[in-house]
């Protein structure tokens, strides 16, 4: 069992941490931000919404309740989704 000041230093490393992933969602939800436009216009301009592997479209849109034409849908995750779609099948 920990003394109670290494528990201490365990709950400082902690904070750390969850500073670090904080950083880090923020990052990620600047970079959603700053290529939704694109996205977008992929999915104007190809006149469908591509069917990605596991149904990451319908299930994104189940999570966040707005469509593939809304910038808030657009998350880093969905973003890798569809490069990897359109690199595959073009």
């Amino acid at each position: 069992m920990y003394n109670d000041n290494k528990f201490q230093d365990l709950i400082k490393e902690l904070a750390a941490a969850s500073k670090e992933c904080w950083a880090a969602q923020l990052a990620l939800h600047d970079l959603g931000n700053k290529y939704s436009p694109l996205c977008i216009q992929l999915v104007l301009e190809g006149r469908q919404i591509p069917k990605l592997i596991n149904d990451r479209i319908n299930k994104r849109k189940d999570e966040t309740g707005v469509d593939p034409i809304h910038p808030d849908f657009w998350n880093a995750d969905m973003i890798i989704a569809l490069h990897e779609h359109f690199e595959n099948n073009y």
